[in-house]
């Protein structure tokens, strides 16, 4: 069983209304639970530890319903839960469409919940003592992203979708359309222009493969 990933989120009711704030407010709490999973073992959902990983997040809630703040906010979000860039688009995408269920919520302050699932594939059991060391190399390690150059996002290939051909941008998870100018990456992976090259501000890597932009 190879590593899965799996992500829900959900608006909690708010315990204290705080009107003195001049915009509303999300209060993100995130949990990361890592699941080990013994595949040699039939029926056996789960072996070892599993290790939780809590952090909380204060986010203005404009910055997480529109379009051109959303992706780069959350991003940055899950990165610092060690989210692996590659599957991001879709908890991205779940977390934003959460947020958007906010906006006509009169209240100032808006409890969020996102429960991230890493189910690793394991053959022997995470006894306390690797647990601890995963632990202590989570808190000791602090991914930094760094951005694409301007010069070399502006050098990415622009191409049009040929009729017969289907793509999707992992980004927005919209289609792009027959006809459509899309920006290739060095990898080939297509994708929106203006989606890819708000991702590349953030981060150098291309979403599916973790191709390295020139930053």
């Amino acid at each position: 069983m190879p590593t899965t990933y799996q992500c829900e989120a959900w608006l909690g009711e708010a315990e204290d209304m705080d009107d003195s704030l001049a915009e509303a407010v999300l209060f993100i709490h995130i949990y990361s639970h890592i699941i080990p999973f013994d595949s040699t073992e039939e029926g056996t959902s789960s072996a070892g530890v599993t290790i939780t990983i809590s952090k909380e997040f204060q986010v203005k809630r404009e910055y997480l319903i529109h379009d051109s703040t959303s992706w780069s906010t959350i991003m940055n979000m899950l990165s610092e839960m060690n989210m692996p860039l590659y599957v991001q688009p879709i908890m991205i995408m779940k977390i934003a469409e959460c947020a958007q269920e906010s906006r006509n919520l009169e209240r100032k302050v808006i409890p969020m919940f996102v429960h991230l699932k890493t189910i690793q594939s394991t053959n022997s059991s995470t006894g306390p003592d690797e647990a601890d060391a995963f632990m202590e190399s989570f808190d000791s390690q602090s991914l930094r992203f760094m951005g694409a150059s301007r010069s070399a996002i502006e050098a990415l290939e622009k191409v049009k979708v040929n009729k017969g051909s289907w793509e999707q941008c992992v980004i927005c998870l919209e289609d792009i359309s027959i006809g459509m100018e899309a920006t290739r990456m060095p990898c080939s992976h297509i994708y929106h222009g203006s989606c890819i090259r708000n991702w590349l501000e953030n981060s150098n890597l291309c979403p599916l493969c973790r191709f390295q932009v020139a930053s």
